[in-house]
């Protein structure tokens, strides 16, 4: 209904909270495209700060908070952005904002028991133990390893006003750090359960896989509308703990045979979404994550498709980083598991391979090259971790070795 192109309705229809004040549209933005520190949530919805991105997203501004989904747009990737606007085609979600979110996005806590290698400590507080021994080592100061030092969950206050939305919620996602650790946002849930609320609302849940899935959040599970659970998995078996440090792979897999047996429970109303972060650490090999779920898919006889996420933060993660003499062999590779992976998954991380890399806007490093950072942060964790990348990536790690750029 509203026709300017790059309007997104997110604004209008979406909130993405956590604990502290930080907010964002949708959960594309990682949820701190905003900081209001001491406001309430009703405060925050109708706040200027929103009202002006409202505004200018209304006009048709490519507002610079956006900029994942322009992104992944230019590289002809399917962004959340583009999912809002599907879902929101034909229906006026400008009218009535004020009444609050349709979408409402949960960050329940930065407590998680996982260091991703593309994470840092707005997600897992934990990490800024390690990020303190790499500041200390090289003098760095207030990296994005030691930002979150301390454990943050919401007020019971707090759970109590955005359960005053309810009425006007469809859906609720929960992110984290690791929701099936958080003890306080199920309240939250078993209690729109309790109303006989939770059957006119979706719920998606993203978890790494590794804590389980307890009967409180089983019978979370079974009651609302429909359900999806994204499983973080970058890659399997022992390199899966060189992504998610120090998860295990018998862990998820048994989370996600658990989830299975839910599913059947709940008449097929619950589905599993295995999501891949795709890297310049993963990018040889995360067509092993699809090859596993078409033997679950197999065995199970349930569709099990993972979705892929194009990691772009912080830059020397992203896969434009590697070495121009490598990425046609790389591209190559992609190309050959086409078929396993899917021609659109393809060919989203060969163009972003194809774009110019660039050095992390908040770097610290005396490093000459997005290479030369990517080298930096994988070989202090390795060293950190008692890990060695070329070892657990070892076709890859040759064919580094054998151009000289490791």
């Amino acid at each position: 209904m509203h026709n300017n192109k790059h309007t997104c309705p997110a604004f209008f229809t979406d909130a993405t909270v956590d604990p502290s004040g930080s907010y964002s549209p949708c959960t594309a933005l990682g949820g701190g495209a905003f900081k209001f520190a001491n406001k309430t949530f009703t405060e925050i919805w109708s706040s200027n700060e929103l009202e002006d991105a409202r505004r200018r997203s209304l006009q048709g501004q490519q507002l610079d908070m956006c900029r994942r989904c322009w992104s992944e747009e230019r590289l002809g990737h399917k962004s959340e952005r583009i999912y809002q606007r599907e879902k929101s085609d034909n229906i006026d979600y400008v009218s009535n904002y004020q009444l609050g979110p349709k979408n409402l996005n949960i960050k329940v806590s930065n407590i998680c028991n996982l260091r991703c290698r593309t994470c840092q400590s707005y997600d897992s507080y934990l990490y800024h133990l390690e990020g303190k021994h790499y500041e200390e080592k090289y003098g760095l100061s207030n990296t994005i390893y030691t930002r979150e030092k301390f454990k943050k969950h919401f007020t019971n206050e707090q759970l109590d006003e955005l359960y005053s939305y309810i009425d006007n919620v469809e859906k609720i996602e929960l992110y984290g750090g690791e929701p099936f650790l958080d003890e306080q946002v199920p309240k939250l849930l078993l209690r729109i359960v309790e109303s006989g609320k939770a059957s006119n609302i979706d719920l998606k849940v993203s978890t790494n896989g590794t804590h389980g899935v307890s009967e409180t959040w089983e019978k979370i599970l079974l009651s609302f509308r429909s359900v999806t659970v994204n499983v973080s998995i970058d890659a399997v078996r022992s390199k899966l703990t060189y992504m998610r440090h120090p998860a295990e792979w018998r862990s998820v897999y048994k989370t996600i045979k658990k989830l299975l047996k839910i599913k059947q429970q709940s008449n097929w109303s619950i589905s599993i979404l295995p999501v891949v972060c795709v890297s310049a650490l993963n990018v040889w090999d995360f067509h092993e994550v699809f090859d596993e779920c078409v033997k679950l898919q197999m065995f199970h006889n349930v569709e099990i498709t993972p979705f892929i996420i194009l990691v772009q933060w912080p830059s020397y993660y992203c896969v434009n980083v590697i070495p121009d003499t490598i990425k046609p062999i790389v591209k190559a590779h992609l190309e050959s598991n086409e078929e396993l992976i899917g021609k659109h998954n393809t060919a989203s991380v060969v163009k972003l391979l194809e774009t110019e890399p660039k050095l992390f806007d908040e770097s610290q490093l005396n490093v000459e090259t997005p290479w030369d950072e990517f080298k930096f942060w994988t070989k202090e964790k390795d060293l950190y971790r008692n890990e060695d990348y070329v070892t657990m990536f070892p076709e890859y790690g040759k064919i580094l070795i054998d151009h000289g750029v490791w």
